[in-house]
């Protein structure tokens, strides 16, 4: 349309228009191009909906001890007989630190940042001052993980797991019961 004070407006607004298409399209070309050269991301791996993120596990290193598979059947300690009768689920494919019975103490470093988790028999030796009972456990920051237990042959013998997040260079010393050591489990 003309403006009559205007003349020639029109055209110069078509122009302008035609323009600016023309722009608009050269930049959409661009963009386009762009994210045809992007290789789209891989899909994220999330956990289940529902599922408990798996805890980043610190390395240990033990004295005294060999490392052995936590599996139903396995010897308890490297010299008695006494095997593994239960263990729950949740500790497949773990490994135990396997070392003689009447050791008493157990002795490890951390290596790296992580969970550190740990056995120890319910039979906790309450009246030796020197040994760590439930309490003094809890009180250095392990927590027990209720409904998680492993047996073996032995009448009254309950292992207890407990956890505590634990950062690299502590080093733990730790008697719990006269004849039976805690030991650790490594995944």
């Amino acid at each position: 349309m003309n403006n009559p004070q205007f003349p020639g407006t029109a055209v110069a607004s078509r122009g302008l228009a035609l323009l600016l298409l023309s722009m608009l399209m050269i930049a959409a070309a661009a963009v386009q191009a762009q994210t045809a050269a992007t290789p789209a991301p891989g899909p994220v791996s999330r956990p289940p909906l529902g599922a408990k993120p798996t805890p980043v596990r610190a390395k240990v290193e033990a004295e005294a001890v060999v490392m052995t598979p936590l599996v139903k059947g396995a010897k308890v300690w490297a010299d008695r007989d006494y095997q593994f009768v239960f263990i729950p689920p949740s500790l497949d494919a773990m490994q135990f630190t396997q070392s003689k019975a009447h050791a008493r103490t157990l002795r490890f470093k951390v290596l790296s940042d992580g969970l550190v988790e740990m056995a120890c028999t319910s039979r906790f030796a309450e009246t030796d001052p020197e040994a760590m009972t439930d309490e003094k456990l809890r009180r250095k920051g392990w927590r027990r993980k209720r409904g998680e237990e492993l047996r073996d042959g032995q009448p009254g013998y309950v292992w207890w797991i407990y956890a505590r997040q634990c950062k690299a260079g502590e080093s733990f010393s730790y008697h719990t019961e006269k004849y039976a050591p805690p030991f650790l489990l490594v995944k």
